[in-house]
């Protein structure tokens, strides 16, 4: 180490923290892998990457499926919305609410559209 110039010298240092670093971080991997995956019940099968996926596309569909229960309740809320603005309306007088009532529910739907 003597003969070596003093730059080699302290870069040794963070080489070696990195190298621990990077096995530590493999380390981990490792148990967490472990953990997740090498558990396995005599009922259920191994897992793989097909049955992974299945259960991400049903999960996926029966968001979607509660997605469109709820975009049905929230057009029906504004459906009412809409018919009492409208009697509102006709007693009131006021004929800008109704325009913009329908630009405000456009621009939620397109905002939960967006959001997912």
């Amino acid at each position: 180490l003597r003969c070596l110039p003093p730059i080699l010298n302290a870069t040794r240092p963070a080489e070696t923290t990195i190298e621990a670093s990077l096995m530590k971080l493999s380390l981990i991997r490792a148990r967490t892998h472990v953990a997740l995956y090498a558990h396995t019940s005599p009922n259920r099968p191994p897992p793989t990457m097909g049955r992974a996926l299945t259960t991400a596309v049903d999960k996926l569909r029966s968001k979607q499926r509660a997605q469109v229960d709820e975009e049905r309740e929230l057009d029906a809320q504004l459906a009412a919305y809409e018919s009492m603005v409208a009697v509102l309306s006709l007693v009131g007088g006021r004929e800008g609410d109704m325009p913009r009532v329908k630009r405000e529910t456009e621009e939620c739907r397109k905002y939960l559209r967006r959001l997912g």
